[in-house]
């Protein structure tokens, strides 16, 4: 069991970046038809933490500002759409951005150079739903569980026969599960756990593809809430994370 411990991040130095602030602020305006560079620069807001500059005590906070009155949901959808799609060929990016981000999000980690042309035709003149339907009946997934009212929960096709798992979980594990399903309902409008668990899967896998370790993963939770963290795992008795951190609040302490 890994227990966490925040520190108020306020006095940490960042620098002012009022050009990328503005540029953000103009392209929300134009969301349907500048997404794809809207998505570039909230990913870059996003991995710098750039809005600790100006003022809010979290990502969460930032996005859901007068400033922007953006739902978050949608922002990190965007923000999974340019972790997943800049690293592929422009030729790709060229079409993802043609598609609209309803669309495109649908496709985050599915399309790839290597196949991206035989999902440009799969897709070409579907609209969301019908795209959300094709993937139902190829693997059983939703796609990325269609954010504001789409659909997309993850129900398999008339062929697809549903298989049962176990786990398990530890009190604690199994209230954090429970909570992440019940929030999942919301978006979904599905009482199905199955197809809720798949979207809270789908939407981790795109918004941390990326991601290769623990450290990684810790990293960017801090970005998020705007905190530091130092993790200690109780099976080896010792702090696996925040180390640095740890020396500098108690440095009477350090060896």
């Amino acid at each position: 069991m890994t227990t966490l411990a925040t520190v108020d991040d306020a006095q940490v130095e960042m620098e002012d970046r009022p050009e990328l602030r503005q540029k953000v602020k103009t392209l929300r305006a134009q969301v349907e038809d500048g997404y794809w560079e809207l998505s570039q620069a909230l990913h870059e807001v996003y991995e710098t933490s750039a809005y600790v500059a100006w003022g809010y005590d979290s990502w969460k906070d930032y996005v859901q500002s007068d400033e922007l009155d953006f739902q978050l949901r949608k922002a990190q959808y965007l923000i999974s759409i340019a972790t997943w799609f800049g690293k592929l060929n422009k030729g790709v990016q060229k079409w993802v951005a043609a598609l609209g981000w309803s669309r495109a999000k649908e496709l985050v980690g599915k399309v790839t150079n290597e196949n991206a042309a035989e999902w440009k035709k799969k897709v070409a003149g579907k609209t969301v739903l019908q795209i959300q339907e094709m993937l139902k009946g190829e693997d059983g997934g939703g796609g990325e569980g269609g954010g504001d009212g789409d659909g997309g929960t993850g129900e398999g096709s008339a062929d697809d026969k549903p298989s049962k798992w176990a786990f398990s979980l530890f009190q604690g594990q199994r209230e954090a599960v429970e909570g992440a399903i019940e929030l999942a309902k919301k978006a979904s409008q599905s009482d199905k756990e199955g197809n809720n668990l798949t979207l809270i899967c789908t939407e981790y896998m795109a918004n941390n593809a990326a991601i290769d370790s623990a450290d990684e993963y810790l990293g960017r939770v801090e970005k998020v809430l705007g905190v530091k963290l130092i993790a200690y795992q109780d099976s080896t008795e010792s702090v696996v994370y925040g180390e640095k951190l740890l020396d500098q609040l108690f440095p009477e302490t350090a060896e």
